[in-house]
């Protein structure tokens, strides 16, 4: 390569990192709005991204509150002026869709469809373990992701110029409630919402609890249930079991649970409760 190549090269280089660098957004912000909780936004992270697909990643929050954002802006020539919000069964991390496959992979297929993809805590985490009852409720039902979302407009038209942007959200079981509650009680956030698989009030009592009991005691008896329910194997799930393991594995199967699904009891999880370690 010639020495006026190397040059240009060089000064091509330094000019795209000038632009990047003057076109970063890391700040603190102030708004209007009419709530005050959420009137100081700032950016903390913003980079661009070539995982799962190329990407302007931007992440931050709200100061004097425990709410955190990530978006994720496609390429300038993608953008079709809209964004996606998946919306958390409860308050979780920004962060859940990184690293997701598939059909799970949430960022691809926000910008596949032109859209920019929106995920928020929620207003911090819920720590199932230790409930906090002097929060507001409000802030995670809907306040922290609507000023997530209404930020994000800003921010997009910065970086794409001044537009009318399209928001959607959308959320499953317990975030179908809070997709609900989120375009009940606001206004100008979003222009739809797909809510799915509802949760019930019925939820915890008839499904959770009933598993995490089933859970509990059979833990060490489930590999003779499984064994019993495959392909060659007797075909009674209760055979060895003691009159509180039936009545428990009775119970669940009546709720609704399949038996056949145990087979996979060390990975499934509980879902709305702590874990059980496997030592005690």
């Amino acid at each position: 390569m010639k020495i006026s190549q190397i040059l240009l090269t060089s000064i091509l280089c330094l000019v795209v990192c000038l632009v990047h660098a003057q076109d970063n957004l890391k700040a603190k912000y102030q708004l209007s709005t009419k709530d005050t909780l959420f009137k100081s936004p700032y950016i903390d992270q913003d980079e661009w991204r070539n995982t799962p697909v190329r990407h302007r990643y931007i992440h931050g929050g709200f100061a004097g509150t425990e709410t955190r954002f990530s978006f994720y802006f496609p390429e300038k020539q993608n953008y079709q002026g809209r964004f996606f919000q998946y919306i958390t069964p409860f308050p979780d991390n920004e962060n859940l869709s990184q690293g997701a496959k598939g059909e799970d992979d949430k960022i691809s297929f926000s910008i596949s469809s032109g859209a920019y993809f929106i995920e928020t805590n929620g207003g911090g985490k819920v720590d199932f373990a230790k409930p906090s009852f002097n929060s507001d409720p409000s802030i995670g039902a809907f306040r922290a992701n609507a000023a997530s979302a209404s930020f994000s407009k800003i921010v997009a038209g910065k970086l794409y110029g001044t537009h009318r942007t399209y928001g959607y959200a959308f959320g499953g079981s317990g975030g179908a409630y809070r997709t609900i509650g989120s375009i009940e009680n606001t206004d100008g956030v979003w222009d739809g919402v797909v809510p799915y698989v509802l949760g019930s009030p019925m939820a915890i009592p008839n499904v959770f609890a009933a598993r995490m009991n089933a859970m509990r005691i059979l833990h060490d008896k489930f590999p003779q249930i499984i064994d019993a329910l495959d392909a060659g194997g007797s075909g009674d799930m209760y055979a060895g079991l003691n009159a509180e393991e039936k009545e428990a594995l009775s119970e669940v199967t009546k709720m609704g649970f399949p038996p056949q699904s145990w087979f996979g009891y060390k990975t499934m999880g509980i879902h709305c409760s702590v874990s059980r370690n496997e030592n005690g």
